[in-house]
C-alpha cells in the first residue's frame, strides 16, 4: 500500500485498501434528468429512495411513511414494504454493480443502522450485483450488512484518522 498525502482533494478521499472501498453511494447518479439533489447532482440515488419509491408506497397506508417507518413496519412483516426495500436494495445495486466490476471489492457493506429489515435491502443489492457485475467479481463480492449500527461513521472516522496517523510516522 502505497502512502497518501494528507493535503487531497476532497473528491480524492475516497480510500482504498487491500479490496475495500469506502464510498457514499446515495449519491450515485440515478436519473440523470432527475430533481437537483442537496448534494447538487441530479437525480441522485438518495432522491430515488427517499421520495419516489415512499411516493409509490404511501397510498396503501393510512400513516405518514418515512424511510425510517418503511424499515419498522418490514421488520414487523409487512410483506408490501419487504418487497419495497429488495426494489430499494435493486436500484442500489445497479451503480454498485458498475463499481464491483471496476474495483474489485472483497465486501459490499449496507449501513447497520437499516436493522433486521436489512436482510431485504441485501438481497435485492446481491441479485443485481451478480447480474450485472462480470462474473469474476460479482462472485468474488459478498454482499452484508455492516454491524456497527448508528456509530458507523463516528468508528470509520476514528480508523481513517488512526491510518492517517500511522502513515504520516515513518
Amino acid at each position: 500500500m502505497r502512502a497518501t498525502s494528507p493535503r487531497r482533494s476532497r473528491a480524492s478521499r475516497r480510500r482504498r485498501s487491500g479490496r475495500c472501498v469506502w464510498s457514499r453511494a446515495e449519491r450515485a447518479p440515478r436519473r440523470p434528468d432527475g430533481p437537483i439533489c442537496a448534494c447538487g447532482g441530479r437525480g441522485c440515488l438518495r432522491h430515488t429512495i427517499s421520495t419516489e419509491l415512499l411516493e409509490l408506497a404511501q397510498p396503501a397506508y393510512d400513516e405518514r411513511l418515512t424511510f425510517a417507518t418503511v424499515l419498522r413496519l418490514a421488520a414487523a412483516g409487512d410483506i408490501g414494504l419487504q418487497r419495497l426495500l429488495t426494489d430499494v436494495g435493486r436500484i442500489a445495486g445497479r451503480p454498485l454493480a458498475d463499481l464491483c466490476t471496476m474495483l474489485n471489492p472483497d465486501a459490499v457493506v449496507l449501513d447497520g443502522s437499516v436493522g433486521p429489515a436489512g436482510a431485504h435491502i441485501v438481497h435485492g443489492l446481491a441479485e443485481t450485483i451478480e447480474r450485472h457485475a462480470s462474473p469474476a467479481m460479482s462472485a468474488a463480492a459478498t454482499v452484508l450488512v455492516g454491524d456497527l449500527g448508528a456509530d458507523a461513521d463516528v468508528h470509520g472516522a476514528a480508523a481513517l484518522l488512526r491510518h492517517e496517523w500511522e502513515g504520516a510516522r515513518f
